[in-house]
């Protein structure tokens, strides 16, 4: 998966592509609005992009699910607009992107937690946050997807129709991974939240890690 790109699988003994979903970052039916290097190509010196230099996916692992045959990712859908500088100049050393980036208002940035068929590339099932989703994702064999938001909530989903089963806030954004493990016989979930870099523009919040135990 990429940044702008649609999910890719291929076949890794010879490379041989064998199927191409949907572009999993965003909850449009059709491919990103732009790519940032469109503006070589464009005699506009503005151009918006879906899903942004932020996004799509390059963030955090997305989770298989062998049972199911299933991959889960979480996605960042944070458009914005590239501008082409008034002089391309190269200074080695410093960044370059040939002009800047501004994204847009932060009530227009989302993320998405999509389901796809690992062997067909068909997106079974998206779920939307009104937040760009970076946490990593976590899929159990009883059917259950763990993940987190930059809303602080953590959430369970059933695999097979993506519906919220269970819903906590955490009290901070949630952008590392979410763990299962049992201890004596007992199934425990823990989760890390609030800590995430400023370019995201969350409140700030305190490191806690949480830990669930399932009955």
């Amino acid at each position: 998966m990429t940044s702008t790109a649609p999910l890719v699988m291929a076949r890794r003994s010879k490379g041989k592509v064998l199927c191409r979903s949907a572009a999993p970052h965003s909850g449009r039916d059709g491919p990103t609005t732009a790519t940032p290097w469109m503006i070589c190509s464009t005699s506009s010196a503005r151009v918006h992009t879906c899903p942004g230099v932020l996004g799509g996916f390059e963030w955090s692992s997305p989770a298989f699910n062998p049972t199911m045959d299933m991959l889960v990712a979480s996605t960042v859908d944070w458009c914005g607009v590239f501008k082409k500088a008034d002089e391309l100049r190269f200074i080695p050393g410093q960044q370059y992107m040939g002009g800047s980036f501004t994204s847009d208002p932060v009530d227009k940035s989302g993320g998405w937690l999509t389901a796809v068929n690992a062997s067909t590339g068909t997106v079974e099932w998206k779920y939307h946050s009104k937040r760009p989703m970076l946490a990593s994702v976590t899929n159990t064999s009883a059917g259950l997807v763990f993940t987190g938001e930059l809303t602080g909530d953590f959430v369970a989903l059933d695999a097979r129709e993506g519906n919220v089963l269970y819903r906590f806030n955490t009290g901070g954004p949630v952008t590392a991974g979410v763990i299962t493990y049992a201890v004596g016989g007992k199934q425990y979930v823990g989760v890390m939240s609030g800590a995430a870099i400023r370019f995201w523009r969350t409140p700030p919040a305190s490191s806690t890690v949480i830990i669930f135990s399932l009955p």
